[in-house]
């Protein structure tokens, strides 16, 4: 159970503080040891990260053709129930290698213009161009590729879906199913070509509009 309160504009510190919960307790019943195993996950929320710092970011080159940073993610420190956000940038005139998971994907363009190729085989779907403001709906398990058309500017994404949490309770019902699928290596470098061939931009802070 929750409650919520809009707060308005009140300092911080002048802020209730969290509610208390059951630091556990001892026995070796089912009862105590779910106890025990809630007090920890909590403890374990509540320490973590709250913040992401855009002046920290760093961009790195991936095997797909792009440069990439987690912006919310268990991988740098935060406990979001397997929400997971990172910020993807794609080089001018050059994509994004084609893949696919489960769950949706929702991304929104930062910087740029392109295009999305969609559909339930690699070919055969269907290319949706978009453009700086827009939102890409990706839906489960399409097979999907983004590409930058302009030819002098690098397109800059950010991406949101639930990817860890699925994953993690699909493996224990569908394991050996494939949940993350790509071309074979040598076609997937041919899509992506080699991002240290690109010359990137500083990483600066995007504007509206």
């Amino acid at each position: 159970m929750a409650v919520l309160e809009d707060a308005g504009r009140r300092p911080f510190a002048e802020l209730p503080p969290r509610p208390p919960y059951s630091p556990g307790r001892d026995g070796a019943d089912p009862y105590a040891a779910r106890l025990r195993r809630l007090a920890a996950d909590q403890g374990g929320r509540r320490a973590g990260r709250l913040h992401t710092d855009w002046d920290e970011l760093e961009l790195r080159n991936t095997p797909r053709g792009t440069r990439t940073t987690f912006l919310l993610d268990r991988a740098i420190g935060y406990q979001a129930s397997g929400i997971t956000m990172a910020m993807f940038e794609i080089g001018p005139g050059r994509a994004q290698s084609m893949h696919r998971h489960p769950g949706e994907a929702w991304l929104y363009v930062v910087e740029g213009e392109g295009e999305s190729y969609l559909g339930a085989e690699p070919e055969g779907g269907e290319r949706h161009p978009w453009r700086k403001g827009d939102l890409i709906v990706v839906d489960h398990f399409l097979w999907h590729q983004h590409v930058n058309t302009d030819p002098e500017r690098t397109a800059r994404v950010v991406r949101v879906h639930m990817f860890d949490s699925l994953l993690e309770t699909m493996r224990a019902l569908a394991d050996p199913l494939v949940l993350f699928e790509e071309p074979p290596e040598h076609i997937r470098d041919a899509q992506a070509g080699d991002p240290a061939t690109i010359d990137w931009p500083a990483l600066d802070r995007p504007v509206w509009p």
